[in-house]
């Protein structure tokens, strides 16, 4: 069995005298062999006519050794340095977003959750509209969002009284079209807002997220 080999080039194309790097992963334990080719024919239709090559292996040939590079889809931001900063007593959070997707799934806005404890906070953008995750209390507007449309999406959340807030707010809002609102609870528990990790952007803990409670009854304003 062949195994997995990607690549592609750092450029589209370069002229002569400049230079154009490979980027590669390979998943085989043995190194992987590559070589410059001149492709004269190269239409894939396989009703057409059959590849044609030219070999221009004097000017490149070699054998590299295989390293796996993974490539993860969707992009995200890290904060590493927050792994030291203590939050202030209350928390507060805002951003503005525009969802491409608004109904496919959970997708994470801003959070900083401890992986194994789920210790922390998450602003997380659902099909209900958006949610706060706080602990293991939950709080969610209700209210879908329109897709490629801006918002301004906000969250607070108070450990000395246990209130969790959240609310969104289109830019540009729409005739009879209710996707405007707020909602908030007492959490049954105290919130454990703190966590010594990184703040992500788009990104979650997964492995907290997979263990989420069913959301938490709240009033919506």
């Amino acid at each position: 069995m062949t195994a997995p080999l990607i690549g592609y080039a750092d450029r589209i194309s370069v002229r002569s005298g400049e230079k154009i790097a490979f980027k590669i992963s390979s998943a085989g334990p043995a190194p992987y062999h590559a070589m410059l080719v001149k492709i004269v024919r190269g239409d894939p239709n396989p009703g057409g006519p059959p590849a044609k090559l030219e070999d221009m292996s004097e000017y490149f040939d070699g054998r590299f050794a295989s390293r796996e590079q993974r490539a993860l889809p969707g992009s995200y931001a890290m904060v590493d340095g927050a792994k030291d900063v203590k939050l202030p007593a209350a928390l507060g959070v805002e951003a503005l977003i525009w969802p491409t997707l608004a109904t496919d799934g959970p997708q994470t806005v801003l959070s900083r959750r401890d992986p194994e404890s789920g210790a922390g906070f998450a602003l997380v953008l659902t099909p209900e509209g958006m949610m706060l995750e706080a602990g293991g209390a939950r709080v969610v507007v209700g209210k879908p969002l329109r897709g490629r449309i801006w918002y301004r999406v906000w969250a607070s959340a108070d450990p000395a009284t246990g209130t969790l807030h959240v609310g969104q707010q289109p830019l540009k809002r729409a005739h009879a079209v209710d996707d405007e609102g707020e909602a908030q609870m007492t959490a049954p528990a105290p919130l454990s807002l703190d966590a010594a990790q990184p703040i992500l952007i788009g990104a979650a803990a997964s492995r907290w997220r997979s263990r989420t409670p069913a959301p938490t009854a709240c009033t919506e304003s």
